[in-house]
């Protein structure tokens, strides 16, 4: 069992390098910031918008199997990650207004 979680989590690791693989510097940082808006969003209290998030992919080009591999594969990480710190909290909330997906 403790092998079989080990390949868990060394695929985990690895989905986001391999999807961002096939992506541009400038979508694979669009991707990261919006993989820590999403999972940060329940820890910190805020909650995103799933509309304008819809819209928010399209936009920016992230409605594609390798953005979607790229994101899932950083949220799923973000669970082995430290809880993030209130400063950290306020940076994600800022920005997920900013880019109008932060839900009222």
């Amino acid at each position: 069992m403790k092998r079989t979680s080990s390949l868990v989590a060394a695929l985990v690791l690895l989905t986001p390098a391999i999807a961002g693989a096939a992506m541009d510097i400038n979508k694979m940082q669009t991707a990261s910031g919006l993989a820590e808006i999403i999972s940060r969003a329940e820890h910190c209290g805020y909650k995103v918008d799933e509309a304008a998030l819809e819209t928010y992919y399209e936009k920016s080009g992230l409605a594609n199997p390798e953005a979607l591999a790229f994101i899932s594969g950083n949220i799923a990480m973000s669970e082995f990650a430290e809880k993030p710190s209130a400063s950290a909290c306020t940076l994600a909330r800022t920005t997920a207004r900013s880019i109008g997906i932060l839900a009222e």
